[in-house]
């Protein structure tokens, strides 16, 4: 009897030391950034999302919008045709956008 309370407590050490001291860290990814650019197709109502090649990208208050030479642009920037590189993250339905660059729009002749 005195065999197997031993066995017992020293498989018990055994697991506290040995096993992944933190389970939650050993799932925890970084999710990757995305780049690619495009041309606006779409622009919901709401200034919630647009689309550009064909995939959903989500738009927040933390969305940064830049141009070309930098200078911050807000929301109302966007527009249908206009051409974009875009930094996103996975996000359910589609991909949420971190910061948009507006290419310059080129001078029709």
């Amino acid at each position: 009897m005195q065999l197997k309370e031993m066995l017992g407590a020293g498989l018990a050490i055994f697991m506290l030391l040995f096993l992944p001291v933190n389970p939650v860290c050993s799932e925890t990814k970084k999710e990757e950034k995305i780049s690619f650019s495009g041309v606006i197709e779409g622009i919901s109502n709401d200034l919630n999302w647009m689309i550009v090649n064909e995939a959903r990208i989500f738009l927040s208050p933390n969305t940064q919008i830049v141009d070309e030479g930098g200078k911050i642009c807000k929301i109302g920037d966007l527009k249908p045709k206009r051409h974009v590189l875009i930094e996103a993250l996975p996000s359910r339905g589609g991909l949420l956008a971190k910061k948009i660059f507006l290419k310059r729009q080129k001078k029709e002749q």
